[in-house]
């Protein structure tokens, strides 16, 4: 059963009875109004996700605030000025605090709905009462009905797909270490199962998001095992197959951290589905020290022996894969146990990472970092809240000013229409005035013929309430907005029978909801997502740069303090996520393709995830010692810092594409083997070794803007197209 048969079932099972109970029985229209309302805003708008604990807690929640608010706008309801200020404060703030994620998003529209409701529908301080307990016996009827009736659990079939691309993650990094492995037929299933987890992802109901530390590890977990098979696939596609051949016939502890990597994966994978022992993390570190002490060992001997430099410095290239695969198995490995609401108890190495989990401590910390990062012009949050919160307002406003019958249809037209840019608002509002039409007419015969007869509207409730529940999701927006005009016919014509007169209200208001929108989404941010997008992605690769300026100088022997940068390009980086997220739920064509974003926005990650590893390397003493390798390794990491300010100035509109050569330098790595050789085996070696990774750092990031370049420039390309198009 799919989630938009289960919603409409739940919601046609035990709204009509509830309106029924209340007028019927109780003779309470206000009463049941409120409650039908509520009922149906729970199970339909909102539908939180989650296991019964959460779900008790999320509907119970959003009842107590919507009833809260109910009583404010009652309050408000007959002072139509100081209304529609509180909506857009109110309007604002809810759309806002969606930024937290998981229950806060998904029950922003129907909490919104509650004051809506009943600011806009004018009463007495004395119909307080009867609106709040409407409300409340709404919210405990849903709540029953979401735990009771045809649950769905999507967090358990998102916690499989994670852990069989974990598992997946695993045998790819086994088929290099196993003789006789299939690593293409590894890479295949990987790939797949990755991009398995990543759409089931997507296309969860209430995806998680925001400081919950549970959420925040699940998304950690689907970054952490994106980023390892892909730098498996590419990074051991290309230098392991052959040149770690030679290195493990001499040094079997080098690729031996592989079987305990591929172990500690497959432990993660066995704690998401609750079974099977923790991972060895104390297991994991200790086999990347002997390999470490293992690879210092073996290039000491072969450089005292007289080898070539060159050759052994690429058999240390053909094994560094190994040691970056094991440091985001322990990441993915930590993310697990935080997902599935253990602990954590892993070295200062994961701390020193800096894993999105741990990035603003406590949840206190977290929330404050989320709401801080979100609270400026540039965020596309930001900019959704205030459009949603002045539109609402001014939706109230003019329902206020031009005196209509059931006001309240403009103001949840504007809250059904409003869209992240102008031209989806306006597609959207001809959909929604369309839908209606067509609702009223194929709803006026039978309010015509049947109208005073209350038994058929009894018997058309049920039916309607089951379209406007079903067709929105499973059918199309136009087809919903038809088969909601058809329920709130007869819903009201139950209540106080009009006849047709309720349609053509429904038609009247829906169309200046809908104007109001228009007007909103124009003077207010009308590129949208697709602007904040650019903003966001220019601004992640500005504060992306100064975060690896930072690290370097760590690495070359230069303390300097990386917190600071590292928040605001951790802040940059969630603002961004939020912009993409809302520019895939936009409906219509983009002038860039999704997957060109994705290009830049990976490839910012992946340079922010360097600068991570960099600082920890530098953190547990692997700093280059030479003075003219830590100035050939600073110029470069500055040369490739200064394009990434480039190509956020060309996303911004305000310079050129920077070009990058396919390879970065040759002389970056001949420092990197002077150091080698400079060291010659005596000693231990930790600044020889040092200068040897910064230049794989400086490679990988190199590599990550040349990927980069064709969506930086499409993105830039796309400066010039107006917002209508």
């Amino acid at each position: 059963m799919n989630l938009a048969l289960r919603r409409a079932l739940r919601v046609t099972v035990v709204m009509p009875s509830l309106y029924a109970a209340l007028l019927l029985i109780a003779d309470d229209p206000f009463a049941a109004l409120f409650a039908a309302f509520g009922c149906f805003a729970l199970l339909v708008f909102a539908d939180f996700a989650g296991s019964v604990r959460a779900r008790l807690v999320a509907y119970s929640s959003a009842t107590v605030i919507g009833a809260l608010l109910i009583a404010l706008g009652t309050v408000v309801s007959e002072e139509f000025v100081l209304a529609a200020a509180l909506m857009v404060l109110i309007g604002f703030s809810i759309r806002f605090l969606g930024v937290l994620g998981g229950a806060w998003a998904a029950g922003a529209s129907a909490v919104t709905l509650s004051y809506v409701l009943a600011a806009t529908v004018p009463g007495p301080v004395s119909a307080v009462d009867g609106r709040v307990v409407g409300w409340l016996l709404g919210g405990l009827t849903a709540t029953v009905a979401a735990v009771a009736l045809w649950p769905a659990y999507e967090r358990d079939k998102l916690r499989d797909c994670i852990a069989g691309a974990v598992r997946a993650a695993a045998a790819l990094v086994r088929a290099y270490r196993d003789e006789g492995g299939d690593p293409a037929a590894a890479r295949a299933r990987a790939v797949e199962a990755v991009d398995t987890m990543r759409t089931t992802l997507d296309t969860t109901r209430l995806r998680p998001s925001g400081p919950a530390v549970r959420d925040r590890a699940l998304i950690a977990l689907v970054e952490g095992v994106e980023r390892l098979v892909e730098l498996v696939t590419e990074d051991a596609t290309e230098d392991a197959t052959e040149e770690t051949a030679g290195v493990t016939s001499d040094l079997g502890d080098c690729l031996g951290l592989c079987d305990v990597t591929a172990q500690v994966l497959d432990r993660a994978a066995d704690v998401l589905v609750g079974s099977g022992p923790a991972p060895d993390y104390l297991g994991l570190e200790t086999a990347r020290s002997d390999q470490l002490a293992a690879l210092v060992s073996w290039t000491a001997a072969r450089l005292q022996a007289g080898a070539d430099p060159e050759d052994v410095i690429s058999d240390l290239e053909g094994v560094f894969w190994t040691r970056i695969t094991s440091y985001l198995a322990l990441g993915i490995a930590a993310d697990a146990a935080i997902a599935e609401g253990g602990s954590a108890a892993v070295s200062n190495v994961t701390g020193a990472l800096h894993t999105p989990v741990v990035a603003f401590g406590n949840l206190r910390e977290r929330i404050t970092g989320v709401l801080r990062a979100h609270s400026q012009l540039r965020s596309a949050r930001f900019a959704d809240a205030a459009r949603a919160g002045l539109g609402l307002g001014l939706a109230v406003l003019v329902a206020g000013l031009t005196g209509v019958d059931h006001g309240f249809w403009v103001v949840l037209g504007t809250l059904s229409v409003l869209r992240s840019n102008a031209l989806a608002t306006g597609r959207t509002a001809f959909e929604a005035i369309g839908g209606t039409l067509v609702g009223f007419v194929v709803v006026t015969p039978m309010v015509i013929v049947f109208g005073h007869d209350a038994a058929v509207l009894w018997i058309l409730l049920p039916i309607t309430v089951f379209l406007a529940a079903f067709a929105p999701t499973a059918i199309s927006f136009l087809v919903g907005q038809a088969a909601f005009t058809a329920f709130v016919v007869v819903l009201f014509n139950i209540l106080e029978p009009e006849g047709i007169t309720t349609g053509i209200a429904r038609v009247e208001d829906i169309a200046m909801g809908a104007a109001v929108s228009i007007v909103v989404g124009v003077l207010l941010w009308p590129r949208g997502a697709r602007g904040m997008m650019r903003r966001a992605l220019a601004d992640q690769c500005r504060t992306d740069a100064d975060f690896l300026e930072t690290a370097m100088n760590n690495v070359v022997g230069q303390p300097t303090d990386t917190d600071a940068p590292r928040t605001r390009a951790v802040e940059a980086g969630l603002r961004a996520v939020e912009a993409f997220d809302q520019l895939r739920t936009e409906p219509g064509t983009r002038p860039v393709s999704e997957e060109r974003i994705a290009d830049v926005a990976v490839s910012a990650r992946r340079v922010r995830g360097v600068a991570e590893l960099m600082v920890a390397q530098a953190d547990l003493g692997f700093v280059v010692e030479q003075a003219d390798v830590r100035e050939t390794l600073r110029n470069e990491c500055g040369a490739l810092c200064e394009v990434l300010r480039a190509d956020g100035g060309a996303i911004a509109g305000t310079g050129e594409v920077p070009q990058l050569a396919d390879a970065p330098p040759g002389e970056v790595r001949s420092a990197a083997v002077d150091a080698v050789v400079s060291w010659g085996g005596d000693g231990p070696g930790v600044g020889a070794l040092g200068a040897l990774w910064a230049w794989e750092w400086v490679r990988t990031v190199h590599l990550a803007l040349v990927r980069a370049t064709p969506g930086v420039a499409a993105i830039a390309d796309s400066a010039d197209v107006p917002w209508w198009r």
